[in-house]
């Protein structure tokens, strides 16, 4: 995963369209997601042997909120409403995001 996070964040750094920026920088998001699926799992595997150690750190709620809506807001039908309003979102909470 991280070779793959790698190259894509390699090909963002080069002279690209908006339409062709768009590709990467969405699956970068998928990528990023899909990372975070499988520290869930290990995580999960560290729960049940007893050996998970949580961190707390400071977040922007609005950012994660905000990139979020962007990433659905790609898949919704021209003209259809997003199911939230992330423009009210706070600004900073500290734990896991």
């Amino acid at each position: 995963m991280t070779g793959i996070l790698g190259m894509i964040k390699l090909t963002l750094d080069t002279e690209l369209t908006g339409k062709q920026r768009d590709y990467p920088e969405m699956t970068l998001s998928s990528a990023e997601s899909m990372l975070t699926i499988i520290n869930e799992i290990l995580d999960s595997a560290r729960i049940g042997a007893g050996k998970l150690e949580i961190d707390s750190f400071q977040f922007n709620v609005k950012t994660v909120v905000s990139s979020t809506a962007r990433f659905f807001s790609r898949s919704r039908r021209p003209g259809s409403r997003a199911p939230f309003d992330h423009r009210n979102a706070g600004k900073c909470n500290d734990g896991r995001p």
